[in-house]
């Protein structure tokens, strides 16, 4: 699934029609065996039908940032829409889950699911196979690879330092893990990369060697961790940048690496993982060093290679409301209609 143009046209009444292509659903209260791992990082139930109203929700909003005056979304509409697993304990059990509420009519925008499955794993290929008799609406795998060294006693994943959960070792250039890609490929699926920027250039150098028909997706922009924050004495005030330099260099040496393999996509999501609170009031130039950012990326791989997401509902945790989000979205992309 994927749309046209980077966002869809605007329309005359302010709505702007999208397809999602990365959004989740849990129920750890129904499904516990499920979404163990999740709980305990503070996700709460999300259903299809939370993400039907937080992001149909209506609302006349005023673009912010460099787009400003060209035109206000009001609502979203989601056409059709990608769910992509939320690191569940039962790899079958979540897609089997998400299949049914798809056939009960609960969530009629998904048209795509991206599953869970360790890919470094010996019986790789059963597991997909295993997914794909699930649902036939499976059209990809996920194995979160965010590897900073492993976590030290005390430490807590993502929070204490850049390695998620489930990862013990760096992938980017592990001969198992490109066997199990290469399994992917043959199942006629799509891989999900999310990994660090020092990772990036070790993985375009490993995926190099797979066909350039296997679709790879990189998401949520590269993972920049942290790396434009607002002073806290300049928020609503001066507004002073503090930029981690050093990662943002890694972090763009690695996208023109990955930019290089025609197959690799990338998703425009998860922007508060890199800066936090960004839509927040008097943060002005933390949004414009954002919108460059995205723009930089939409560049180097062009608009057809590049998708905005929403990643609901991570991204909406510290806040943020899904029309606002696309409202900022589409102020940093809008002139580029046409790609």
């Amino acid at each position: 699934i994927r749309s046209e143009r980077l966002l869809s046209v605007l329309g005359p009444s302010g709505e702007l029609s999208v397809v999602d292509p990365h959004h989740h659903f849990l129920d750890p209260v129904s499904k516990p065996e499920v979404y163990q791992t999740i709980s305990k990082l503070g996700l709460g139930r999300h259903l299809p039908e939370d993400y039907a109203q937080q992001l149909g929700r209506r609302r006349q909003l005023q673009h912010g940032g460099s787009g400003a005056g060209r035109g206000e979304v009001e609502q979203v509409c989601v056409r059709q829409s990608v769910h992509v697993e939320v690191i569940p304990d039962d790899w079958v059990g979540e897609v089997e889950w998400v299949q049914g509420l798809v056939e009960s009519g609960r969530a009629p925008t998904v048209g795509g699911i991206v599953a869970a499955c360790d890919v470094s794993a010996p019986d790789v290929e059963a597991s997909l196979r295993r997914l794909q008799a699930a649902s036939p609406l499976l059209r990809g795998v996920r194995w979160i690879a965010n590897f900073a060294g492993h976590l030290e006693p005390g430490e807590s994943p993502i929070e204490s330092r850049a390695t998620w959960p489930r990862v013990a070792r760096d992938f980017s250039s592990d001969p198992a893990f490109l066997r199990g890609l290469e399994a992917v490929d043959r199942c006629g699926l799509s891989f999900d990369l999310q990994t660090n920027p020092h990772q990036l250039a070790s993985f375009a150098s490993s995926l190099s060697s797979l066909p350039v028909s296997f679709p790879v997706v990189l998401d949520h922009l590269g993972s920049l961790r942290g790396a434009v924050r607002v002073a806290p004495s300049s928020v609503g005030s001066a507004n002073d940048l503090v930029l981690d330099d050093e990662q943002i260099a890694v972090w763009r040496q690695g996208m023109e690496a990955m930019a290089e393999l025609p197959n690799v996509h990338v998703k425009l999501s998860m922007l508060g993982y890199s800066a936090p609170v960004w839509w927040e009031s008097g943060r002005e130039a933390q949004r414009q060093v954002l919108a460059g950012l995205v723009n930089e990326v939409v560049d180097l791989f062009g608009a057809r290679r590049c998708m905005f997401a929403s990643n609901w509902p991570v991204d909406g945790e510290d806040g943020l409301d899904a029309p606002n989000m696309f409202a900022h979205y589409w102020s940093w992309v809008s002139h580029r209609e046409q790609e």
